[in-house]
C-alpha cells in the first residue's frame, strides 16, 4: 500500500509536453512562475509557500519530479511550510504535520503504513500536475475527502491558511494597510467630533488686531489730552540726566485718569534717552498695593539693584578680559618683532642698526593699556578677581526672614554700588501708608544724605488727595516737592482717546459709528474713567466676536454695559439658600429699625419670629451663628467677635450692601414674600 502511494505521487510516466508545460514559466520568471497555476485552484493563488518550493530548488535544476528522483526525500518546502505552522499554530502542530509525514513515508515503506484517509488524499494528489501543486491546493482534497475525515481536513485548511500568513514570500504590508486604514477611520470619527468644539468659532474672521492695546497694563506711544502733565514731569526729571538729583513728585488723581500710564511712558523715555547719552538713569516701579510692606518694598529695590549690579559687573568683566587678550597678543607681537630684530643685528652695520632701531620706535602703536588705570595684565586680573568676588558676595534678600535693619542696609549697598540716578515709582502709595505707616517714605527720602555714588528720587502715584494728611511733617515737606492733579476725561477726550486705541485694536471696518461715542458716553457719565472706557469697548468686541458678528454695533456695547454693570453682590444675594436670606432678613429688620452694632442673640429672636410666620423651620443659635459667618465671608455683613467681659463674648455685625436694594432681591423670593408686615415682629421684640 505504501509502495503504490509512492508511485502515485512521483510517477515518471509524465509525458515531455506536460514537463515543459510545467517547467516552462518556472525557467522564465522564477519562482514567481508555480503563482499562475496555482490561480486556477482557488485559495492556493495566494499560497506563498508555493514560490518558496521553487525559490528553495538550484536554477540549474528546471523539473525536480523528473531530473532529481529523490526529491521526494528532500522535500524542504514542505518542512518549511510545517515549521511556520509550527510557530503560528502550536495548538495545531498535530493536524498540520500529516503532509510532512507522507513524504519521508514514501521513501521508507516499511516505517509506516498510511491510513485509509492519508491514501485518499494521496491519490487526489497524484491526479494534480505535481505534489507540491496538490499539497498547496487543500481544497482540492477536502472535496474528495470522505465523511469521516471531514476534521482533518477542516484542520488542515486552517494549518495552510496560518502558513499563509506566515509565509515570508507574502507581502504583509496589505495587511498593515488595512488595520492603519480602520486605525485612522477611527481617528477621523475622534477628530471629526472634537473639531466642533472651536472649528466653528475659528471658522469666522477675527475682529480683533491686537485686543492687548485695550487692557489697562498696555502703554501706548502717545497719550492725548496729557500733554501738559507729561510736560511737567519731563521738566522735573531732565535734572538726572545731567546727574543731578530730580525733585520728588506726588501725583494725584481719580481711577481711569491716565496718571500711572503718563508716569510709565515718561519713565520709558527716560530710561531711552539716558541709553542714548550714556548716563547711568534707571526707574524701578512698585505697585504699593501688592507690595504694602516696608519689609517688601525695600527688599524687591534691592533685589532689583543686586541684579542690576551683577549685570554690570559681568560686562565689566568681559571688557577687562578683551583688554587683557590685546595686552596678551601686543606682548607676544613685540616679543617675536624682537627675535626678528636680533636675527637682522647680525647681518647690519651699527650704523643701519641704530638708525632702524630709531624708525621702529617712532612708528610702533600705542599700546592697549594707554589711557586706562591698569599698568600691566597682573592689575587687570586683579581687578577681574575683585569683580568677581563683589558678584559673590552680593546676596538677594529672602520674601521673609531678614530684620528690617539688614534689609535696609543691603538695599543701601546695591544703590550705592556705582554711579547712578534712580528714580523710584511707588504706584498706590496711600496703600504703603495704610498699612505700614511712613517710616518706608521717610527713610527712602533721607537716603540721598548718606549715599556717595548715586542719587534716588521718589515719584508717587494716588487716588486719595488727602493721604498726605497722615504723613509725617517731616516726611510730607520733603516727598511733595512737586505735585501734579490729573483731572478726569469728558466724553469728547475719551472719544479721542478710544478712537486712537481702536485704530490699532480692531481690522478695519469692524465698528460702526455710533458704537466709540456710546462708550465715551457710558464712561463720562459716571465720573470720566479711560479704563472703564477701555474695558466697555474691548467687551464690546468680545461679545461681538463670541456672536460671530462681522462688526460691533451699538447692541454690542449696551450689553456690555450691562454685563459690567452686573451687581455681584445681588446676584449672591439672590442665590443664597432660604435659611440663609431668613438671617440676612432679620439683620435687614434690625437695620432698618435704627439698632447698631447687632449681636446674635437679636438677630436669632426675628429669625424665630419670621420662621413661625413663613412655616420655616427653626434652626439652633449656634447654626444661625454659622450662616452669619458664611454671610460675613461673602462680604455682605461685617461680623466682628467682642468681648462682654463677664457676660461673655457675642458678634456684632452690620450691613455691608445697600439696604433697600438688598431687600428687594430677598422680597422677590417666593417663600419672603408672604411676609406682609415684618414691623410688629420687630416692634414686639424692643416691648419684650
Amino acid at each position: 500500500m505504501g509502495t503504490d502511494h509512492t508511485t502515485s505521487e512521483h510517477a515518471p510516466e509524465t509525458s515531455d509536453d506536460e514537463t515543459s508545460k510545467r517547467n516552462g514559466p518556472a525557467s522564465d520568471d522564477g519562482p514567481a512562475s508555480d503563482d499562475g497555476p496555482a490561480s486556477d485552484d482557488g485559495p492556493a493563488s495566494d499560497d506563498g509557500p508555493a514560490s518558496d518550493d521553487d525559490s528553495a530548488l538550484a536554477p540549474d535544476d528546471p523539473d525536480p519530479v523528473t531530473d532529481d528522483p529523490d526529491a521526494a526525500t528532500r522535500a524542504p518546502p514542505a518542512d518549511d511550510r510545517n515549521d511556520a505552522v509550527d510557530d503560528r499554530a502550536p495548538d495545531d502542530r498535530s493536524v498540520s504535520s500529516t503532509p510532512a509525514s507522507s513524504t519521508p513515508a514514501s521513501s521508507t515503506p516499511s516505517s509506516s503504513t498510511p491510513s485509509p484517509s492519508e491514501t485518499k488524499g494521496s491519490d487526489v494528489a497524484s491526479d494534480d500536475s505535481t505534489s507540491d501543486a496538490a499539497a498547496d491546493t487543500p481544497s482540492d482534497a477536502t472535496a474528495d475527502t470522505p465523511s469521516d475525515a471531514a476534521d482533518v481536513s477542516t484542520d488542515t485548511d486552517a494549518d495552510v491558511t496560518v502558513a499563509v500568513d506566515s509565509s515570508p514570500s507574502r507581502d504583509r504590508s496589505s495587511t498593515d494597510v488595512d488595520l492603519d486604514g480602520v486605525v485612522f477611520q477611527e481617528d477621523s470619527d475622534d477628530e471629526t467630533e472634537s473639531q466642533g468644539l472651536f472649528d466653528d468659532l475659528l471658522s469666522s474672521e477675527p475682529i480683533f488686531e491686537n485686543k492687548e492695546v485695550l487692557r489697562p497694563s498696555y502703554t501706548p506711544h502717545e497719550l492725548p489730552h496729557r500733554t501738559d502733565q507729561i510736560n511737567r514731569m519731563a521738566t522735573i526729571l531732565v535734572s538726572a540726566l545731567r546727574g543731578d538729583t530730580p525733585s520728588n513728585i506726588l501725583i494725584y488723581g481719580k481711577t481711569g485718569t491716565g496718571k500711572t500710564a503718563s508716569a510709565k511712558f515718561v519713565s520709558n523715555e527716560l530710561e531711552t534717552t539716558s541709553k542714548k547719552y550714556d548716563v547711568p538713569c534707571e526707574v524701578e516701579y512698585i505697585n504699593c498695593e501688592v507690595t504694602d510692606t516696608q519689609y517688601r518694598v525695600l527688599a524687591q529695590l534691592a533685589n532689583k539693584f543686586i541684579q542690576q549690579n551683577q549685570t554690570v559687573i559681568a560686562d565689566r568683566i568681559d571688557d577687562l578680559q578683551t583688554l587683557r587678550s590685546a595686552v596678551v597678543d601686543e606682548e607676544s607681537t613685540d616679543t617675536e618683532r624682537s627675535t626678528a630684530a636680533d636675527g637682522e643685528d647680525t647681518d647690519a652695520s651699527p650704523v643701519d642698526t641704530d638708525s632702524s632701531s630709531i624708525d621702529a620706535g617712532a612708528g610702533s602703536d600705542p599700546s592697549p593699556l594707554d589711557g586706562t588705570p591698569f599698568e600691566d595684565v597682573s592689575a587687570i586680573d586683579d581687578r577681574i578677581q575683585r569683580l568677581r568676588d563683589d558678584a559673590e558676595e552680593m546676596e538677594e534678600v529672602p520674601m521673609t526672614g531678614w530684620p528690617t535693619d539688614r534689609v535696609y542696609s543691603t538695599f543701601f549697598d546695591a544703590v550705592d554700588y556705582h554711579e547712578r540716578v534712580a528714580v523710584i515709582m511707588l504706584d498706590e502709595i496711600d496703600k504703603l501708608v495704610e498699612k505700614s505707616g511712613d517710616d518706608t517714605l521717610y527713610n527712602l527720602s533721607r537716603m540721598n544724605s548718606e549715599l556717595d555714588n548715586s542719587r534716588i528720587s521718589i515719584m508717587g502715584i494716588s487716588n486719595d488727595l488727602k493721604f498726605t494728611d497722615f504723613l509725617d511733617p517731616r516726611v510730607k515737606s520733603s516727598l511733595g516737592e512737586e505735585e501734579i492733579v490729573f483731572p478726569p476725561y469728558d466724553a469728547n477726550q475719551l472719544r479721542d482717546i478710544l478712537q486712537h486705541r481702536a485704530d490699532v485694536a480692531f481690522k478695519g471696518d469692524a465698528l460702526t459709528e455710533d458704537v466709540i461715542p456710546l462708550c465715551a458716553a457710558f464712561a463720562a457719565q459716571e465720573h470720566g474713567d479711560a479704563r472703564r472706557a477701555l474695558d466697555l469697548l474691548r467687551t464690546a468686541g468680545e461679545l461681538a466676536e463670541r456672536s460671530q458678528a462681522e462688526v460691533i454695533g451699538e447692541e454690542h456695547v449696551r450689553q456690555a454695559q450691562d454685563k459690567i454693570e452686573l451687581d455681584r453682590v445681588v446676584e449672591v444675594v439672590r442665590t443664597l439658600p432660604t435659611q440663609s436670606k431668613i438671617v440676612l432678613f432679620s439683620i435687614i429688620l434690625l437695620e432698618k429699625n435704627g439698632v447698631h452694632n447687632i449681636n446674635t442673640g437679636e438677630v436669632f429672636n426675628i429669625y424665630k419670629r419670621l420662621c413661625e410666620e413663613i412655616d420655616a423651620d427653626v434652626l439652633t443659635q449656634r447654626r444661625v451663628t454659622d450662616l452669619i459667618s458664611e454671610l460675613d465671608m461673602l462680604g455682605i455683613v461685617n461680623a466682628v467677635v467682642v468681648s462682654k467681659g463677664r457676660y461673655g463674648r457675642t458678634k456684632e455685625m452690620s450691613l455691608s450692601v445697600p439696604i433697600d436694594e438688598t431687600e428687594a432681591v430677598l422680597l422677590s423670593d417666593s417663600r419672603l414674600g408672604d411676609i406682609e408686615n415684618a414691623q410688629p415682629f420687630v416692634q414686639a421684640r424692643f416691648d419684650n
